[in-house]
């Protein structure tokens, strides 16, 4: 699997935000490593100490409350297991998103709660009906990657939630990602302090 971060010129990595984001959040990424379902998550940001929000921010996906206990859900078939991550499908489900068509929702449970859902689908018309839709409930995206003129990536970075919208050579995913920015800094100080101990 490529890593957008490892494709970046070494000169754009070096002081990316992005860097950062992602070693702050190598423990979500596991969850995507691991089911090995997309090739990229874009991860909560922090730029000068402050996290990055856009509009309309969700607090989850179709209905399923992030941090919610999937005890306490009907109607979801486990798919994959992977010790504390588990991904579910919905017995029921709508496969499309405004004029888009999808073909595959999975729900990634980490240790029981719900931190991620992954939306599959095919073709580009289908990758930009759900740009357009993206845009107009959440704004413009905070980043955007291109191959020459291509947009290949849209990114809506937010203090609880990652939104990316990824094109690959025959089809594309949709990826939210619920983290707690502000808990992910406290860990992260709190580690820093520990470590300072052993200096």
């Amino acid at each position: 699997m490529v890593s957008f971060l490892s494709a970046m010129p070494v000169a754009g990595r070096l002081n990316s935000p992005l860097a950062e984001g992602a070693k702050m959040n190598s423990r979500l990424e596991s969850v995507v490593e691991r089911f090995c379902w997309v090739p990229l998550v874009m991860f909560p940001l922090i730029w000068g100490g402050a996290a990055l929000a856009f509009e309309n921010e969700p607090n989850g996906f179709r209905g399923v409350k992030a941090g919610t206990d999937i005890r306490h859900l009907k109607q979801m078939m486990l798919v994959k297991d992977s010790g504390d991550l588990k991904a579910y499908k919905k017995t029921t489900e709508k496969m499309s998103m405004g004029e888009a068509t999808i073909d595959e929702v999975r729900y990634v449970f980490e240790k029981g709660k719900f931190n991620s859902a992954i939306v599959k689908f095919r073709d580009s018309e289908n990758f930009n009906a759900l740009k357009e839709i993206l845009s107009a409930t959440y704004g413009g995206p905070d980043f955007v990657t291109r191959s020459g003129t291509i947009p290949l990536r849209y990114a809506w970075i937010g203090s609880n939630v990652s939104v990316v919208l990824e094109r690959l050579a025959r089809d594309g995913t949709l990826t939210y990602i619920f983290v707690n920015v502000d808990k992910l800094l406290s860990e992260k100080k709190a580690k820093a302090r520990k470590a300072a101990k052993d200096l």
